[in-house]
């Protein structure tokens, strides 16, 4: 168990410090930009499944953007909703009627969301094709505007918005806030190195005859939109990661939300790896063969690994403890009496200690210098124990999802959506 412990903090060390020197190497890249003289025609697809919480906000957001209704095509597939989903669409369209806005129900659905996105690819007249989840809002009416700007050339093939979490209110809400800032600053450092891993549902902009021409989106993974990423990666096309414009989704508030979520992302995470194996240690595919996806892979590996040492060295002791116990009846109070408490500094693992406060260190730097970007943002603006509790306790309860989901893939069980 020491060596998986110690490999363990060493993968993990080397990737943090890795970011950290991508970071000193000029700090996040700035983004060209093309001047749009002409507004090109722009299909958004709307993916629904019982979205009645979200789906009108979503439209309402959507419809004000700043952009000619006569460039747009709003595109929408009800995948056969339980609840009031179709309704509330049909209502919105009843009462904008200047927008081109086709609504497709599916009588059976539960394939997957990768369906009804084919669904709309094949109906989509625009020279851009944006994937727009339903539980996501634009704030900036400008959004589409200031995307459409970063197709410098030919070689990009998507571009991504900013990521922030829709008024955060539960405390697990709070503490994917201060995920997501993170993350959203560690992916413009892979758009550096021109490895970003994934375009995410809300408001990725791709070029419709790219997405075409790699075979749209895979049916059999339910990380659909991670899977197309790679496939770009694949063929050559250039991803770029955008701090602005933000687009905000709604994310659980519970940790059983979170724990589901996660469960279905994780498992297309691994889905995905396995499909694209042949990229892994790959120089024909750059950075992201070379350092991307062995690291994804390995963050995989790292989270269970973490969870089953971390779970050695908790439940050895107390299994030794009880053991001892049960051969004096457990009798707690000549224990107790006979407790003595001798500690001495040597007793310290420092080498663990001093590579957990490097890996600390460095977490703490990368939130900063991410809520730096962020005019409206506070480090503890969202609560000083939600703040904490990511900091020190979230990534725990991720690598117990992630062990979860081993055990679940090993049963073979995997959902649609």
């Amino acid at each position: 168990m020491n060596i998986i412990f110690w490999i363990t903090y060493f993968v993990s060390l080397y990737f943090m410090v890795f970011w950290f020197i991508v970071f000193l190497d000029g700090g996040t890249p700035r983004l060209k930009k093309k001047a749009l003289k002409v507004l090109p025609l722009v299909t958004i697809a709307i993916p629904v499944w019982n979205e009645e919480k979200t789906i009108g906000e979503t439209l309402k957001s959507l419809l004000s953007l700043d952009y000619p209704r006569d460039k747009l095509e709003i595109l929408i597939v009800n995948d056969a909703s339980t609840d009031k989903t179709k309704e509330i669409i049909e209502a919105i369209m009843k009462k904008n009627p200047g927008y081109d806005i086709k609504l497709i129900n599916n009588k059976e659905g539960g394939k997957g969301k990768a369906y009804p996105m084919n669904q709309m690819l094949e109906l989509a007249k625009g020279e851009f094709f944006v994937n727009l989840d339903a539980d996501s809002k634009l704030i900036d009416t400008k959004t589409l505007k200031k995307l459409l700007d970063k197709f410098t050339d030919d070689n990009v093939g998507a571009v991504l918005p900013c990521m922030k979490v829709w008024s955060p209110q539960s405390f697990w809400e709070k503490v994917q806030h201060y995920e997501f800032l993170m993350y959203m600053f560690y992916k413009r450092l892979m758009g550096k190195l021109d490895c970003v891993h994934v375009c995410p549902g809300p408001f990725s902009v791709y070029r419709t005859a790219v997405v075409r021409k790699i075979g749209g989106f895979d049916t059999k993974n339910m990380t659909e939109d991670m899977e197309l990423t790679f496939r770009l990666q694949k063929f050559g096309y250039r991803i770029v990661q955008t701090l602005n414009p933000v687009v905000y989704t709604k994310l659980p508030n519970t940790f059983k939300g979170i724990r589901k979520q996660r469960n279905r992302w994780f498992k297309g995470t691994v889905l995905t790896l396995l499909k694209h194996k042949d990229m892994c240690l790959n120089k024909k595919y750059g950075d992201f063969g070379m350092v991307m996806y062995p690291m994804v892979a390995l963050s995989c590996i790292i989270a269970v690994a973490m969870i089953l040492t971390t779970a050695y060295y908790w439940i050895k002791p107390n299994v030794l403890f009880f053991y001892d116990m049960y051969f004096v009846g457990f009798d707690f109070r000549t224990f107790i009496k006979h407790m003595t408490f001798n500690f001495s500094i040597y007793d310290l693992e420092l080498g663990t200690i001093i590579t957990g406060i490097v890996i600390l260190s460095i977490s703490l730097l990368f939130i900063i210098k991410a809520l730096q970007h962020f005019s409206d943002e506070r480090l503890l603006a969202k609560g000083t124990i939600p703040f904490a509790f990511f900091l020190f306790f979230y990534f725990l309860i991720l690598a117990i999802i992630w062990l979860e989901v081993s055990f679940e893939l090993v049963r073979g069980k995997i959902q649609k959506w």
